[in-house]
């Protein structure tokens, strides 16, 4: 299987007809249309609307929390501008084969990198939060933050090495895994949760873009043919270390960061603090993760190109939510301890919100899924198509278990449920795929993340319903 993989790579994709360009001409017509019918469904209810969205408009925008969003809206847009400019010209550069190689070890290293962060953008952001007005105690968390990090990714490496080791049909990419981990490791060293703790975020999104800048000038350069996926890999990791390196100077130079040696209680209680928070994000990464990587247990790494390039596109326009979940999470926390009547008006009027964009987008790529692929990826990913419709839906679901999960469940200490949810979630996923891959390839995967995600949201709208944490029996 590895020789046969490896002698798929250096294909090249083929070029265009006159005929195909006016199908994507035609395809480009049809996207349009609509992406134009859900702006003018989106503006009816807006204009509906208009003086309570200036309103409370005007009243987010004028504090801080409406310049962190306007930051990480910056910093998402410009990202997905960024793989809208750079995915296309990958997967025409490498081929399917070639993007999918890149992705299954990708997939891998997202195991790594989860394992690494041990939730700490959460729990480091939550205690940075709390303790913003004395720079000296959260000098003292971002050190033990730091030490944890570093003694997860000695443990997650050594871990690697011996699963590449062991496992034969990884032994041909070892390569690939060790530049690809070196990026994991350096992502240890930046201190994300100091810039959201202290709502610096939009330098964290200046730090951000510069790097992701660099690396997609590089990768137009340098990467110009199939057998390059090895360079493409090492941009990766180049932009890992890159935003490492500036984002711990800017700490220490802008945030009064003052490095010291922690001690072992320190490591011990950041241990303790994000254990369950970590476990929450393990069990996450069972459903999102490292799906291109379980793909390449089953299938070739043409089908893991395939369903790679289709998530990318979902997972750019969900991506589009994340800047408001992430935002409200320290506010959902902050109120969950103040005013539980204001944490629930807040989350209905999120929950509103999230599942108006996030159906939109839903709707716009199950309608024009086609097309998109077409235009985005070109004729060589056709297959993409239909795993792009199937996982299209997940963008709504995933907006709204945000909202049921994120803003409701752990700002009022349902941890260990919302834990429990995830697990179970995440064990189904892997069931599902073991079981569906065999038969349908890249569908099948798209089909078990599609069912995994719906079994989140039914779960965590159960117990949101069940103990009233919106007040809706009692507005009622």
């Amino acid at each position: 299987m590895v020789e046969r993989e490896r002698a798929q790579l250096p294909v090249s994709p083929s070029g265009s007809t006159r005929s195909r360009q006016m199908k994507g001409a035609q395809n480009e017509r049809i996207m349009v249309g609509a992406l134009t019918a859900l702006g003018a469904g989106i503006g009816g209810y807006v204009l509906g609307r208009l003086e309570r969205i200036r309103f409370y408009g005007r009243k987010l925008y004028a504090g801080r929390t409406g310049r962190n969003i306007s930051s990480l809206y910056v910093l998402q847009s410009s990202g997905y501008l960024l793989s809208l400019i750079l995915v296309p010209y990958l997967v025409r550069v490498l081929g399917a084969a070639g993007y999918g190689v890149i992705a299954f070890c990708q997939g891998l290293m997202a195991y790594a990198a989860v394992l690494v962060s041990y939730g700490f953008d959460w729990s480091g952001t939550r205690e940075v939060a709390a303790r913003r007005d004395d720079p000296e105690h959260v000098s003292k968390v971002v050190s033990s933050i730091v030490a944890c990090k570093l003694i997860l990714a000695v443990i997650s490496g050594t871990v690697l090495f011996g699963v590449v080791v062991i496992v034969p049909s990884l032994h041909a990419q070892w390569r690939l895994f060790g530049i690809l981990y070196v990026g994991v490791a350096a992502g240890a060293l930046f201190p994300s949760y100091l810039f959201q703790g202290l709502e610096r975020i939009a330098w964290m999104a200046a730090i951000s873009l510069c790097s992701r800048v660099l690396m997609v000038a590089g990768i137009f350069l340098l990467v110009t043919r199939p057998e390059h996926f090895v360079r493409y890999a090492a941009f990766i990791t180049a932009q890992s270390v890159t935003l490492a390196i500036i984002g711990l100077v800017v700490a220490v130079v802008r945030l009064q960061f003052r490095p010291n040696m922690p001690s072992i209680e320190d490591v011990r209680m950041r241990f303790r603090e994000g254990w369950v928070l970590f476990l929450s994000s393990a069990a996450t990464s069972l459903i999102t993760a490292g799906n291109s990587f379980l793909l390449g247990l089953f299938a070739d790494f043409s089908a893991v190109g395939v369903y790679a390039a289709a998530e990318r596109i979902m997972q750019v326009a969900s991506g589009f939510l994340g800047p408001i979940g992430q935002t409200f999470y320290p506010r959902s926390s902050y109120l969950a301890k103040t005013s539980r009547s204001l944490l629930q008006a807040n989350a209905i009027r999120l929950f509103k919100i999230m599942a108006l964009i996030g159906g939109g987008f839903a709707v716009v790529l199950l309608v024009s899924a086609g097309p998109v692929v077409d235009v985005v990826l070109g004729s060589g990913f056709a297959r993409s198509a239909p795993v792009l419709r199937i996982l299209a839906c997940f963008v709504l679901v995933n907006a709204i278990t945000n909202v049921l999960g994120v803003q409701l469940l752990l700002p009022l200490g349902y941890d260990r449920i919302f834990l429990l949810i995830l697990a179970v979630s995440g064990v189904a996923n892997l069931v599902l795929a073991a079981v569906l891959i065999p038969r349908f390839q890249e569908k099948g995967m798209a089909a078990a993340v599609m069912a995994s995600g719906a079994l989140v949201l039914a779960l965590q709208g159960g117990v949101v319903l069940r103990r009233n944490l919106l007040g809706l029996a009692r507005a009622s």
